[in-house]
């Protein structure tokens, strides 16, 4: 039973951080949307949040 909670517990962490690296794309379009970062100043900081 502990190798299914831990998996579950796995799962769970993968969906926060997901949800967490789309807020913080959210905001950096924010600030893309009124001028305070440039489009090359997104796409960098939006690959280093993705992993990509």
């Amino acid at each position: 039973m502990l190798n299914i909670k831990k998996h579950q517990d796995n799962d769970s962490n993968v969906s926060v951080n997901a949800d967490d690296s789309i807020s913080k794309v959210k905001k950096l379009k924010e600030l893309l949307d009124i001028g305070a970062i440039t489009k090359e100043e997104f796409e960098n900081k939006k690959k280093d949040i993705l992993g990509l």
